[in-house]
């Protein structure tokens, strides 16, 4: 759980990237539009 505070508070310290948390899984976008990328980080799950 520490992994994903540190996580949550680098991505509310940018304006370009959402991170959201679904199903157990964090799943974080970087950037606008078709240009963004879709990140999932490895071993990051909620239960």
């Amino acid at each position: 759980m520490k992994q994903l505070g540190n996580l949550s508070i680098v991505c509310a310290q940018r304006t370009d990237v959402l991170m959201q948390i679904y199903g157990g899984q964090v799943s974080v976008h970087v950037g606008e539009g078709r240009s963004g990328l879709l990140f999932l980080p490895h071993g990051m799950m909620t239960k």
